[in-house]
């Protein structure tokens, strides 16, 4: 929606990302950093096993206490948080529904001001499920940072068949492989595996855009208009390009070919609507990571947008997903990499795909978005 639309969802959720983001980067830099002393004491030669396993036993316990007082940490944050989250979502939606209504009506839109959105049951529910979604993230944290060190040392026991260079081979590799998995991968409960950062910020959003579309639905249907309009998106997904320019009613109650009246002219006039709101949501529309909103309809003075189809756009989109993907992968890698090899080796291949996307971003006109290739910003403690 012009008013509130992606960048306002989007910049709520990246606050949130980015503090989940830190703490899995913290996680691990002390998984990297245990794992990579494991190893460098048990490449010694004449060392026992009892205290190889005894070495091992005090690192996990570092690392699950570490894990634990994160966990704790963001388990404590997050009712404000969500509630933060939906109250400023719920004021957007309101604020953008009171500019386009001006815009549209001019003064006559003013004779509902009312006051800022409260603490509604709608939107104590809404921040209460946003709590629920972040739950399993925060529950999985201590276990996969536990197994995340485990794997990373697994083989630091076994014999020294092939000496010490293949032992430092194998250190690498276990390095590698910790920086290619990372510490917070875990499945949902539709069982769909997820970086701990990249759920919560699907989480924040989805929460985010149905608050704000509520709100500004709300907000129009107290100034009196019912109907609203799909705006275009650039590079929309399959699954809601049927939707641009299309018309739905906030409650159903006006659904197909509906007579209403033009407000520029007073006249009569036909129009479709496609369906109610709770109808297109139900068909996918304003699915989790969808970037649409909802805009007023006033019939004579809005202008659905038409002919909007953009596959290459969402291809674009998606290429620029990936790449700046592999730009965090290698990040990682650097972060957990076993010596100065390693570092330097992923350190190039961040450079290759950062390049990558300059590349990209030029030739399609795309925004780069720096803050999507970082790491965690700091350390969390």
């Amino acid at each position: 929606m012009p008013g509130a639309g992606e960048s306002e969802v989007a910049d709520l959720a990246a606050a949130v990302r980015d503090t989940y983001r830190a703490a899995e980067d913290s996680l691990l830099d002390v998984v990297a950093e245990e794992a990579r002393r494991t190893w460098q004491r048990n490449l010694k030669p004449d060392r026992r096993r009892r205290s190889e396993v005894v070495d091992q036993a005090q690192a996990a316990a570092r690392v699950g206490a570490h894990a634990a007082r994160i966990a704790k940490r963001l388990e404590a944050q997050a009712p404000a948080v969500a509630d933060e989250v939906t109250r400023v979502a719920a004021e957007r939606g309101e604020r953008a529904a009171r500019r386009e209504l001006d815009t549209l009506l001019g003064r006559q839109s003013r004779r509902d001001r009312g006051s800022a959105p409260g603490r509604s049951p709608e939107l104590v529910r809404a921040s209460r499920g946003l709590v629920d979604a972040l739950s399993p993230a925060h529950s999985s944290i201590l276990r996969t940072t536990r197994d995340a060190y485990r794997d990373a040392v697994a083989d630091t026991l076994g014999p020294y068949s092939s000496g010490a260079i293949g032992r430092e081979e194998m250190a690498r590799r276990a390095m590698a492989t910790l920086g290619d998995q990372g510490v917070t991968e875990f499945r949902d409960r539709a069982g769909r595996r997820w970086e701990l950062a990249s759920y919560v910020e699907q989480a924040t959003r989805a929460a985010s855009a149905r608050v704000m579309v509520d709100s500004l639905v709300d907000r129009s249907a107290a100034s009196g208009t019912r109907l609203f309009y799909v705006p275009d998106v650039q590079g929309e997904c399959a699954l809601c390009r049927p939707w641009e320019g299309e018309i739905l009613s906030a409650d159903g109650s006006l659904v197909g070919e509906v007579e209403v009246e033009n407000v520029l002219t007073s006249e009569p006039m036909t129009i479709e609507v496609k369906a109610s709101l709770a109808e297109a949501r139900a068909a996918g529309f304003l699915h989790p990571s969808c970037r649409h909103g909802v805009s007023p309809f006033v019939p004579g003075a809005s202008r659905p947008p038409t002919n909007t189809a953009d596959p290459q756009g969402e291809r674009d989109r998606e290429r620029l997903r990936a790449l700046e993907r592999h730009v965090r992968h290698w990040k990682r890698r650097e972060a957990a990499a076993f010596d100065q090899v390693g570092r330097a080796q992923a350190k190039a291949k961040v450079r290759d795909w950062q390049a990558a996307i300059r590349d990209h971003t030029k030739s399609t006109g795309l925004i780069r978005q720096p803050k999507r290739e970082r790491v965690g910003p700091g350390v969390v403690r």
